[in-house]
């Protein structure tokens, strides 16, 4: 009876409309957004991956890379819905400060640039004079921190080096070998203050430096965007 009751009721109610849509994505790419959507702590989201988010849980969805679309399977009545969540994310990515200045002191190498990044982007220094290169790649976290991803190579050797830290502090390392390198975490005042850049104070660097041995100093600002995620909450 409990049964022939259940399927009286679905069919007094009717089939529910299940649609595949394609939404455009015009700011960031899809892959982005949907990685934003359903995880934001865990992998990025591949071209094709069939991913479920909370705010829209009835929808499976799914990245079109080719034409930058989201590709969205669920009730057609809950596409406005889902139009809605993904106008919300699809701004802007938030926006990194960057500066970093370096000196390699037995090639007269010295460098101090400014730049901005978006969220989770890789930049690269080059100095080919001294056989040097850094990558760096900075995520903002969840908590308003900054992670941040160096991989330096000099004279044929390569270090990689990952750091946490909070936005406006700095890190320098500075090192006379290259196995010594490491990263002190200091507030950017007092570090600009004890060290005396801007002019590069080579009296601070050891006298018994190496060929592989640099200074390195950078800090990090999180740009503030105009529409925060915390809006979904409300």
């Amino acid at each position: 009876m409990l049964i022939v009751n259940l399927m009286a009721s679905a069919w007094l109610i009717g089939p529910i409309s299940v649609e595949e849509v394609a939404i455009p994505v015009t700011k960031v790419a899809s892959t982005y957004l949907l990685s934003r959507m359903s995880r934001p702590e865990g992998p990025p989201v591949l071209p094709n991956e069939t991913v479920k988010c909370g705010l829209v849980p009835d929808f499976e969805l799914r990245a079109d890379a080719r034409r930058n679309e989201v590709v969205a399977k669920g009730p057609k009545e809950k596409v406005d819905e889902l139009q809605r969540v993904i106008a919300l994310f699809d701004e802007d990515p938030m926006r990194i400060k960057l500066r970093v200045m370096y000196d390699i002191p037995l090639f007269g190498v010295k460098a101090d640039s400014t730049l901005t990044l978006t969220n989770n982007a890789e930049t690269k220094f080059s100095e080919p004079s001294a056989d040097f290169e850094a990558k760096i790649r900075m995520r903002i976290n969840h908590d308003g921190t900054i992670t941040a991803f160096f991989e330096f190579r000099r004279a044929g050797q390569m270090k990689a080096v990952v750091s946490r830290f909070r936005a406006g502090e700095s890190m320098a390392g500075d090192s006379d070998t290259w196995a010594n390198f490491e990263f002190s975490h200091e507030p950017s005042s007092a570090e600009l203050q004890k060290r005396g850049i801007g002019n590069f104070d080579r009296s601070i660097l050891s006298e018994n430096m190496t060929p592989t041995g640099f200074w390195f100093w950078c800090t990090a600002d999180v740009i503030p965007r105009k529409q925060s995620i915390k809006q979904l909450q409300h």
